[in-house]
């Protein structure tokens, strides 16, 4: 008999200072997670306030304690042991999963504000595959999703891997304000793993027989105990035999979008056709007075241009072939009628939009030559101008 589990992570578009409107994002994602039957939800890194409100204000916080305790803890349910680390730990040589499984954490999270770099992503599904064919367990993974107010894309892309095999995996790139991934996976499973790996048995005993001092640099992790249960129904006193159902198992996943990298700048609209339109539309779509113009004017025309290829583009198409995102919604269609002030514009294709937010000057100079004149010509007239 199995002991299942249902376990929810998420991608967020949230956005710096935007509170009220990361809280809405944070609870339709919660509401998903438990509509799908989850015990457990995971969101990104710093979800409340975004990650570039959040980065450099991690200054300490007054205490009426003379100590407090500082480092990692685990939380120990009836049934299993959840362990989280954050973002770039899951990089470093020694990842405090490694510890973790030791230890006898079963369930690794990790709450990331990952920014879309050429190639990332697989190595990403391979960090989590690797975390866990080593130690054995359920992994995590949340990713932020959106531009966050800043030049960098978080592509999203979260995921649920187990004993070094993918079960769920998110979009790398999309319009979806909330996206939530759940699984539904066997504990039993996790351990029936780890006994058929007799190194790390051997790891183990040391860990669990200390006398003394800690055998290893690195002692037990505390563990706040919590009386809830992660498996669906009650928890036998059989614990290995417990039946606690939790719907059916999630079926493994295989990575299939590894994309070739550009061959120079001149191939990125056509090398790359998802990551630079969507981060162009998602900035945008941000409260407040934000929009493409707040950023480099040659890269923005050079990503509005790429949208001229309707089957490609994430806004207005139909012929968007397998591997890219579905058309938006009406609430990403109603961000993008607030950007051009219509309340009924709907885009004819993507170029005619591009020519809605975007205007091209060329600024010649005694030095500017018959073909960079040519080349602003041809610019324009691909976005729309």
């Amino acid at each position: 008999m199995g002991h299942k589990v249902t376990l929810a992570t998420c991608a967020l578009n949230q956005w710096a200072l935007d509170f009220e409107g990361n809280l809405q994002r944070i609870l339709k994602s919660i509401e998903v997670a438990k509509h799908k039957g989850a015990r457990y939800r995971l969101g990104p890194e710093l979800e409340i306030c975004a990650a570039q409100a959040g980065r450099g204000a991690s200054s300490p916080l007054p205490s009426p304690q003379e100590t407090v305790p500082f480092g990692d803890a685990v939380l120990a349910t009836r049934d299993s042991c959840i362990g989280s680390e954050i973002c770039e730990e899951l990089w470093t040589p020694h990842s405090p999963h490694v510890d973790m499984g030791l230890d006898g954490v079963e369930i690794f999270t990790n709450a990331s504000g990952s920014h879309h770099v050429l190639r990332k992503a697989h190595a990403r599904v391979d960090l989590v595959a690797s975390a866990t064919a080593k130690s054995g367990g359920i992994y995590l993974l949340a990713n932020q999703r959106g531009c966050d107010g800043g030049r960098l894309y978080y592509d999203g892309c979260a995921m649920v891997a187990m004993n070094g095999r993918v079960f769920a995996r998110g979009a790398q790139f999309s319009l979806d304000d909330v996206e939530v991934l759940t699984a539904t996976l066997d504990l039993e499973d996790v351990r029936s793993y780890r006994a058929e790996i007799s190194s790390r048995s051997l790891a183990v005993r040391p860990r669990r027989l200390r006398p003394g001092p800690p055998l290893l640099p690195h002692p037990p992790h505390p563990g706040t105990r919590l009386l809830g249960v992660l498996g669906a129904g009650r928890l036998s006193l059989a614990w290995s035999g417990s039946s606690l159902g939790g719907g059916p198992e999630a079926p493994p996943r295989v990575w299939a979008s590894r994309r070739r990298p550009p061959r120079c700048l001149r191939c990125v609209g056509s090398a790359w056709p998802c990551g630079d339109r969507t981060w162009a539309v998602a900035l945008g779509r941000g409260p407040g007075p934000r929009g493409p113009g707040q950023q480099d004017a040659d890269g923005e025309a050079q990503l509005a241009s790429s949208w001229g290829q309707p089957e490609r583009s994430p806004i207005g198409s139909k012929r968007l072939p397998p591997s890219i995102p579905r058309p938006p919604d009406q609430e990403v269609l109603a961000d993008v009628r607030a950007m051009v002030s219509q309340t009924t514009y709907t885009p004819r294709d993507p170029r005619e939009l591009c020519g809605r937010l975007l205007t091209t000057c060329y600024m010649a100079s005694e030095n500017s030559s018959r073909e960079t004149s040519d080349r602003a010509g041809a610019l324009a007239q691909q976005i729309g101008r």
